[in-house]
């Protein structure tokens, strides 16, 4: 009988929504907020947060990457005073003034070369999409061809 009777007031309370009205006040202390009826905290803030767009209603991210020019026929450029591991690579701006001898690659510390770009036939501007690679083996490194120089953006050490 007993085992009838918590089935069956386990049944009630699980067919019943709970509603809580009032205010929210943590351990007694001053009220911090208003209930609404889904039990949510009804709060504003009294500044706005750091890059904060209320006209547009969007949150601002500001990208502040560095960048590292590397010449044509370059092998193995470090990025950054000595690089190390935890350096972002974001992106490369490559232009090749004439056609190029070789590709654009980059290399993570002592591991093995990536191709970004290949030997162009023609002058070019080229733009590799956002990597946002970060180092795993050491300083990020970039090798130019013959006619090509670029722009590395990130943040290298």
């Amino acid at each position: 009988m007993q085992l009838r009777i918590l089935a069956f007031t386990f049944a009630v309370l699980l067919s019943a929504p709970f509603a809580f009205a009032g205010t929210l006040a943590p351990g007694g202390g001053p009220t911090t907020g208003v209930l609404d009826a889904n039990s949510n905290v009804g709060t504003t803030l009294a500044t706005t947060l750091a890059g904060e767009d209320v006209t547009n209603d969007v949150q601002r991210i500001e990208f502040q990457w560095e960048y590292e020019d590397v010449a044509a026929s370059q092998t193995d450029q470090v990025m950054g005073t000595t690089g190390a591991a935890g350096d972002l690579l974001h992106a490369l701006k490559c232009a090749t003034s004439a056609a190029s001898v070789g590709t654009v690659t980059v290399k993570d510390g002592s591991g093995s070369s990536f191709t970004i770009f290949l030997a162009q036939s023609a002058a070019a501007i080229l733009d590799s999409p956002a990597l946002d690679w970060v180092s795993v083996n050491g300083a990020w490194s970039v090798t130019t061809g013959t006619n090509t120089t670029c722009r590395v953006s990130g943040r290298f050490s």
